[in-house]
């Protein structure tokens, strides 16, 4: 039924109404392209996602020792900001819809890079609230500014389907404008309100320098 990857009117819609996955996966599956999923967190026992799920080369797990001085100790899969603990275990259940959304892998469902690795960044509760000073914090945790793997996520790509209330200028758009800038590619959600983007006032989806998407139906 996931009309969303390859209509062909299986559910109802309009056929070739989705993003053309089939025809992507023949030239790129994300094989060697890490995404950090900021958000509820990430059920990293998951079945379709366990595979999928990075594991920072620069840490020793449950040794209680920060192995690559990043400030975070044993941040073997990811951060929680919430409870500032090393297990961004998910308990609300967005953040694990999400990162299905961008690499889940089993016999039974896919996700839009089904090689893509996945690392969880837990900066909004288990209600689902959050602050910018969490989020802006696992983006700076996110980018590499030194070009040294083994001291930050080196994520590729962060994914943010989250947003609220903030000027195009205002500290969490800039803080995805730096992170750009640094070379990570953000792509973040329009939010649900059915505004259309240019008018967008939802932060982080005005950051000028994000990639803001938005919904389309099946057709």
């Amino acid at each position: 039924e996931l009309w969303g990857l390859n209509n062909t009117g299986q559910t109802g819609g309009t056929a070739d109404a989705d993003i053309d996955a089939p025809e992507a996966w023949d030239i790129e599956t994300g094989s060697e392209v890490i995404v950090g999923v900021i958000d509820t967190g990430t059920d990293w026992r998951h079945e379709d996602l366990a595979d999928n799920i990075w594991q920072n080369p620069g840490e020793i797990p449950d040794n209680g020792i920060d192995d690559d001085s990043n400030g975070y100790i044993d941040d073997v899969r990811g951060w929680d900001f919430v409870n500032n603990d090393n297990d961004p275990m998910d308990g609300h259940g967005h953040g694990t819809h999400v990162a299905g959304i961008v690499g889940a892998k089993s016999d039974s469902i896919t996700g839009v890079a089904p090689e893509v690795s996945l690392y969880g960044y837990k900066v909004l509760s288990d209600e689902g609230w959050g602050t910018n000073t969490d989020i802006i914090a696992a983006i700076e945790k996110a980018v590499d500014p030194d070009g040294d793997p083994l001291t930050h996520d080196a994520v590729d790509i962060i994914n943010m389907s989250l947003g609220g209330p903030g000027e195009p200028d205002g500290p969490l758009s800039s803080a995805v404008n730096s992170a750009v800038d640094a070379g990570v590619i953000v792509v973040v959600a329009a939010g649900n309100s059915g505004n259309y983007g240019d008018i967008n006032t939802s932060s982080p989806a005005n950051a000028a320098k994000a990639i803001t998407v938005a919904s389309s139906t099946k057709g």
